[in-house]
């Protein structure tokens, strides 16, 4: 029979926190606990701060999601990855630090954080989910690892706080809807390893004006800047490579070919 320890505040199987039982606004893991379950503070909206013990190397998806008050969490050392929602719909939680342990954001990790103001990525963390940092309407900075590859589907969709974004080198595939809905957006830095700019990945960016498009890009989609109406493309390449959609600046947006800083 699989042991099952069990006391007033934690159901706990095999090291693995299951269930928080406890009703305390101010939650300490205990030591020993290695894994945090599917769940397992699922919509407890009266938390307000957890403190994670670095014996802790995995946080099952939806661990954390619905806690609408939480407002401060301590991450272990040694986590490996933030798996999906874990966080998604903490409303008030406004910061949150990441070990530089950390190799995986997951789908949806921090959706629906709207009073996320600021995360910064260690540069360990090789992937980003898709809907990562939806509808984070908060956010106004954030730090990309330099380990990346691709900015998945609606990653920073509705950030409408975010003013500007860097890019780091290394980056080939920007997704659909990748930044689509970032009205505060004025700068966007892509560079030339940059390979597929996907369907609308960048719509209604209603302040950007301006955008450098490296000769890298040999894919465009569909409306990649639809009613991002302010907005100058500049392209480095001469004229539109083959392989961009025909409808990839459907508004007419005025174009700058062979653009050269």
């Amino acid at each position: 029979m699989n042991k099952i320890a069990k006391n007033k505040d934690f159901l706990i199987k095999k090291n693995v926190l299951i269930e928080y039982l406890g009703n305390n606004t101010n939650v300490i893991i205990p030591d020993g606990v290695i894994s945090i379950g599917f769940g397992a503070f699922y919509k407890c909206e009266f938390i307000t701060g957890v403190v994670i013990p670095n014996t802790v190397r995995t946080i099952a998806a939806n661990a954390f999601s619905y806690c609408s008050s939480l407002e401060t969490i301590i991450l272990p050392e040694n986590l490996q990855c933030i798996d999906n929602f874990t966080f998604s719909n903490c409303s008030s939680l406004a910061c949150i630090s990441i070990p530089n342990t950390v190799k995986r954001i997951g789908h949806g990790a921090f959706s629906n954080c709207s009073s996320l103001k600021r995360i910064d990525l260690p540069q360990t963390t090789k992937s980003i989910g898709q809907g990562a940092f939806k509808y984070c309407e908060s956010l106004e900075t954030i730090s990309l690892p330099s380990e990346i590859d691709c900015i998945d589907k609606e990653a920073f969709y509705w950030c409408t706080s975010l003013a500007t974004i860097k890019i780091p080198f290394g980056v080939e595939y920007i997704k659909e809807y990748a930044f689509a809905y970032c009205g505060s957006l004025t700068n966007v830095i892509i560079p030339n390893s940059v390979t597929t700019i996907e369907y609308s990945a960048f719509c209604y960016c209603t302040s950007l004006t301006k955008i450098i498009i490296p000769s890298s890009v040999a894919i465009m989609g569909d409306e990649v800047f639809f009613y991002s109406k302010k907005l100058i493309v500049y392209c480095k390449s001469s004229s539109k490579p083959s392989h961009w959609s025909k409808h990839w600046n459907s508004d007419d947006l005025p174009v700058v070919w062979g653009y050269n800083e």
